[in-house]
């Protein structure tokens, strides 16, 4: 971890004042979203370069430093997962993961000059949201209930998406391993569409590689304040057509305008 960023959680601890632009911003290069954040700390602002930060979760700022350091190696393995891996030379990339019974999540490093690690799991889910991947068994039970999906936990591998990391090149073997199925928790939205589609082009089986959602997804949608503005619906278009499941959901979310952040789902928990 760079000293300044060990320095500002040092500060939040001890009460100091804190850039907090300057430091979310920080957290963000490291794939942790802004509503991920904005959960994690409560924050008043003093002046523009001086905030008061308190910790609101323990729990989501602890995994915020194990994926930090995680991402400490100043090397491809860190750049991929922070979104801006052209402007390093290819080297590795991290995919965090976790199992049942597992309380840490715990890290696969995949290099080029590596043998890839083989699946100890049939399937895996891949979870977009960090909260739902932190909290993989509730997400493993809603799924059971409310999604077109029937699998033994003891099977499973979770595994966080980080964004779109989870497409990189040298990740997607490790996923084309598995001998069950992939399946993908995502968004209800054009990201989560992008990250599905971006899977099945780098390689993985259409056929083979599950969008889950809800049974009910047309009640939900209809009920969603998340609205979709035109330019999102627009850009909706460069992934129809890629399945029947993506054209249905493309063709929902058109119809409510509206779409889904599968952090909703954690109040069924």
């Amino acid at each position: 971890m760079k000293p300044s960023l060990k320095k500002a959680f040092w500060d939040i601890e001890m009460g100091r004042a804190i850039n907090w632009k300057k430091f979310s911003s920080q957290l963000a290069k490291f794939g942790i979203a802004d509503k991920e954040i904005k959960r994690a700390f409560k924050v008043t602002r003093y002046s523009d370069d001086a905030y008061a930060v308190a910790i609101a979760s323990e729990k989501l700022v602890n995994q915020f430093k194990v994926i930090i350091e995680s991402h400490s190696l100043k090397t491809r393995s860190a750049a991929s997962n922070r979104g801006n891996s052209h402007l390093e030379k290819v080297d590795g990339a991290l995919l965090v993961a976790n199992t049942s019974g597992n309380v840490v999540p715990y890290n696969h490093l995949f290099k080029k000059d590596r043998l890839v690690d083989t699946p100890q799991k049939t399937h895996c889910l891949i979870i977009e949201n960090l909260e739902c991947f932190l909290t993989f068994e509730h997400t493993f039970h809603f799924v059971s209930n409310h999604c077109d999906f029937d699998m033994d936990i003891k099977d499973i591998e979770f595994l966080w998406a980080a964004g779109n990391s989870i497409t990189n090149s040298l990740i997607i073997p490790y996923l084309k391993k598995f001998n069950g199925q992939v399946f993908c928790l995502f968004d209800i939205d054009q990201g989560g569409l992008s990250i599905y589609s971006n899977l099945i082009k780098a390689g993985l089986e259409i056929d083979n590689t599950k969008f889950l959602f809800p049974y009910d997804i047309k009640e939900r949608l209809e009920n969603s304040k998340r609205k979709a503005c035109t330019k999102e619906l627009n850009s909706l278009s460069s992934n129809y057509g890629l399945s029947e499941t993506t054209n249905q959901l493309i063709t929902l979310i058109r119809h409510y305008k509206t779409t889904i952040e599968q952090e909703s789902y954690r109040y069924e928990f």
